[in-house]
């Protein structure tokens, strides 16, 4: 025992080990998985406001898609109106034809210009009536009398 004073007194460290009783061990425990369950508490609530938040989002990013495809069917059908009058078209076309697709609009309507005057429809034809085009048009409704020119055989000779 003499030289375990003369240890201490020396200045060197007693080894002596720390022993618990059960009920410390158990108080330790606790309070280590109370740390660990508030920590976790923390992580949750900010799990939570995350998916809220993330929630949130999701809605405002489904307004706004819907926002540009409403506007998107908007431009397409202002330029299908702007093909339309560019070309001194009828605007029924744009009743009768799907304006979704600008593109496709102007390819159906370009497959029906050959029936379409400047300012309205074609009539439709009688299966025997012959089309001459506007210029014969004219000249029958223009109703002035025929005059025959006058020819003189005997100068011919």
């Amino acid at each position: 025992m003499n030289t375990e004073n003369n240890n201490n007194e020396m200045g060197a460290p007693a080894q002596e080990e720390k022993k618990f009783t059960q009920s410390e061990l158990n108080e330790i425990i606790k309070d280590r998985l109370a740390r660990v369950k508030e920590q976790n508490a923390v992580k949750e609530s900010d799990w939570l406001e995350f998916e809220e938040q993330k929630a949130a989002l999701d809605e405002k990013t489904a307004a706004l898609d819907a926002r540009a495809a409403e506007i998107a069917s908007k431009e397409q059908a202002l330029a299908c109106r702007q093909y339309i009058m560019d070309n001194k078209l009828p605007e029924q076309l744009l009743k009768v034809i799907s304006v979704e697709n600008s593109e496709d609009f102007i390819n159906k309507v370009g497959m029906l210009k050959p029936f379409i005057r400047n300012n309205g429809y074609v009539v439709p034809k009688k299966s025997s009536e012959v089309y001459f085009g506007d210029n014969y048009r004219d000249v029958f409704l223009n109703k002035q009398p025929h005059k025959p020119r006058n020819y003189n055989i005997a100068d011919n000779e």
